[in-house]
């Protein structure tokens, strides 16, 4: 599962070591922090230069339903490009999510 967050951007899956855990990748290191910061959760943030995203955080299936919990608590916005746009830490972003907003926006012409 994509997240794409004021917080960051997030990929959740399954852990491929640890089965009866789930992963949530990220590209940036800030992205994790902010999550853990954003949701009282804690845990080490495991670095893996030649993966696909550098930035791992192995939590239990619990606390990845309490992360989506509190990320869907806080949507407050109507417009999530406006938001990251106001987030000096996630506004190098914006372009990357408007580029993807465009390809999406195609497919409903199809």
């Amino acid at each position: 599962m994509w997240l794409f967050t004021r917080h960051g951007f997030y990929s959740l899956t399954r852990s491929a070591d640890e089965p009866d855990k789930l992963q949530v990748r990220a590209r940036v290191r800030r992205d994790l922090e902010n999550l853990q910061s954003f949701t009282s959760l804690a845990g080490p943030i495991l670095e893996t230069p030649s993966a696909d995203y550098r930035w791992r955080w192995i939590v239990t299936p619990a606390d990845g339903e309490a992360i989506t919990r509190c990320l869907t608590h806080d949507i407050t916005y109507s417009n999530l490009k406006s938001t990251v746009a106001k987030q000096p830490d996630q506004s190098a972003k914006l372009s990357g999510l408007h580029d993807i907003w465009e390809i999406h926006h195609g497919w409903q012409n199809v």
